[in-house]
């Protein structure tokens, strides 16, 4: 539903801003930057959300939709939410039939019981037993459920949508959606099955060795799998990009926090859910890397303020608690009091830590939500050049 949300922004009288620079799907060297409208062979759900325990009488589930846009033959995909609580991953594994999408509720999950197709059964397990899950989905293309290795492919491409449905009397069901941001390989492989991502040692004292096996990763390294989201030139393990980088700026078009709809009178906020670049899933929990992110925020007079965050794992605020507490929302640098406009520009960028880093990126994604009284849109937000002298890690254990 990006589109909704533009068409909010451009009703205030702003410009847009070009989000989907190299944006093609040739079978070449190409993909230098994410999308979110094309097919790619690693996506991102920045928010999946299940809440069946809030107190104000809204039940939340969001459904997950994947497609296989390859009309020559099935495809693999090994998912894995990321627990925003815990940082805990929980893996799916899911065949595609040709030409055709799957979906199903992260609630409820998927399992497709029949293996003589493919050899392969779909299993998606439910996540929120306990009432509650926020977290991120990510999922990438392989050839192999049972020793899943990323391949060097663009098959897939995904949807989510976030369904919030109010009980009682006065209740309703609300629904908003964005795409998965996808990231396509540098180059994609011509061969059917597709070649893998080469496995590397991980850590220990050989990074980058390939091929490897537990005699090569001494030390205390393992042999795993690296998606390399562009590069760190000199990094052992990512000295060469497999997929797109990812973007050094990513920009949201926005109504200030407290205004009110100018068609209807509601009052907006808007929320953020950022998820880092860099995801070593052979270590879950607080190993991971922590990113400060700078805003820049103009209002419609292109009158400028600042202010930053840290988000390590996974996080979700409105736009006027950044700055703020929770309570002291009129002093926000993102409050349209103190903007005196009612809409304007955030241009969001992460502090790439020091180039002697070089086993971990500071990326970011970010979808956001803008809610119009109990109303919701979600849409993905558009980025801005990329990290050329760093990349980001997505390290896995097949």
């Amino acid at each position: 539903m990006a589109r909704h949300g533009w068409r909010h922004i451009q009703a205030a009288g702003l410009a847009t801003v070009a989000g989907c620079l190299g944006m093609v799907v040739s079978q070449t060297a190409q993909a230098q930057f994410p999308t979110a409208d094309a097919p790619a062979g690693y996506l991102v759900f920045p928010k999946v959300v299940v809440d069946t325990t809030s107190p104000d009488g809204v039940k939340t589930d969001t459904e997950i939709q994947l497609t296989n846009v390859s009309t020559l033959a099935t495809r693999l995909v090994h998912c894995f939410y990321v627990d925003g609580d815990t940082w805990e991953p929980i893996n799916a594994n899911i065949l595609l039939t040709l030409g055709q999408p799957t979906g199903w509720r992260a609630s409820e999950g998927l399992r497709i019981s029949d293996p003589n197709v493919d050899g392969y059964p779909t299993f998606v397990p439910p996540v929120g037993g306990s009432g509650r899950f926020v977290g991120e989905l990510k999922c990438f293309q392989v050839n192999d459920l049972d020793t899943p290795i990323p391949v060097l492919a663009q098959d897939i491409k995904g949807e989510a949508t976030i369904i919030r449905v109010t009980t009682g009397p006065s209740g309703g069901v609300d629904t908003s959606a964005y795409n998965a941001i996808g990231f396509q390989p540098v180059t994609v492989s011509p061969t059917e099955p597709p070649a893998t991502v080469p496995l590397k040692c991980q850590g220990g004292t050989n990074p980058g060795t390939t091929p490897c096996d537990q005699t090569t990763c001494t030390g205390g390294g393992t042999c795993g799998a690296t998606i390399c989201l562009g590069a760190t030139a000199n990094s052992p393990e990512c000295a060469t990009a497999t997929h797109a980088g990812c973007p050094s700026t990513l920009v949201l078009n926005n109504f200030f926090d407290y205004a009110n709809d100018p068609v209807t009178g509601k009052e907006i906020r808007t929320r953020v859910t950022f998820v880092p670049c860099t995801e070593d899933l052979t270590e879950p929990g607080p190993a991971q890397p922590s990113t400060m992110i700078q805003f820049l925020v103009f209002n419609e007079f292109e009158q400028r303020m600042s202010s930053s965050t840290r988000v390590q794992c996974y996080r979700e605020v409105q736009l006027s608690n950044i700055d703020t507490r929770p309570g002291n929302e009129a002093g926000s640098v993102f409050n349209v009091n103190v903007q005196g406009t009612l809409a304007g520009q955030v241009r969001m960028r992460p502090v790439l830590g020091p180039a002697t880093e070089t086993s971990v990126g500071h990326g970011i994604l970010a979808i956001a939500e803008e809610f119009h009284g109990t109303g919701s849109v979600a849409f993905n937000l558009n980025d801005q050049g990329r990290n050329s002298s760093k990349g980001d890690f997505v390290r896995y254990l097949p």
